[in-house]
């Protein structure tokens, strides 16, 4: 029998859902000056509902803030294609200027599937950086790509506005473990050398088993 196509949806206004914060792209000992803060609240500017932002500073021209979680009851030893959609809510607006690239367009999205958890290691040379292959800033890599950035329509205000992006296009081929699990990921790669805070409100995961009859 072959295995089934698998949707897991997740609305982040009703809390974390499972996802799990970090950040990495850093200099081992700024953990302080990045000022990593995450958590669950009120979307700005009147939008509707709360939803779970990641923030921090880009000190050192690359910051990575991402959501992981491991998806469970699929099919052990199997290859998946994996698509992600990814909702939320950001106030950078497009044509900017900073330091280091535009709060907007500089502000790479991100979206990514691995068998091994995602997490910071330390490199050798001083930096925290993913254990996974997740590109460079606008680069994706083998377990992640970019899906666009985070820069709103210009509209001449700071107000959030909802943005929705998706990986159809382009999905992810990832394995799962022995025991039928995934790990999925969605986050920001930033050259923008500043503050950075987005709201994650919703996040759909789409899994396509691949068999022999399918286009790999």
């Amino acid at each position: 029998m072959n295995p089934e196509s698998s949707t897991f949806k997740f609305d982040l206004a009703e809390g974390y859902m499972g996802w799990q914060p970090g950040f990495a792209d850093y200099t081992v000992g700024e953990y302080e000056v990045i000022n990593p803060l995450h958590g669950h609240e009120a979307l700005p500017d009147g939008l509707e509902g709360p939803g779970v932002f990641l923030e921090g500073r880009n000190a050192s021209a690359d910051l990575f803030m991402f959501l992981r979680r491991r998806l469970e009851g699929l099919e052990p030893d199997t290859d998946y294609r994996v698509t992600i959609e990814v909702e939320l809510a950001s106030k950078y607006q497009e044509g900017l200027f900073g330091i280091g690239g535009s709060p907007g367009e500089s502000v790479h999205l991100k979206v990514g599937a691995s068998t091994e958890m995602p997490e910071r290691v330390q490199d050798g040379h001083g930096m925290w950086r993913m254990n996974i292959d997740k590109g460079n800033q606008a680069r994706g890599g083998s377990d992640a790509v970019t899906v666009g950035n985070i820069a709103k329509p210009e509209d001449g205000t700071e107000d959030h506005v909802i943005l929705r992006r998706n990986n159809t296009e382009r999905p992810i081929h990832a394995r799962t473990d022995a025991e039928g699990g995934l790990w999925v990921l969605v986050g920001t790669d930033s050259g923008f050398e500043g503050v950075t805070r987005v709201y994650y409100t919703r996040i759909v995961v789409n899994l396509d088993p691949v068999t022999s009859t399918s286009n790999a």
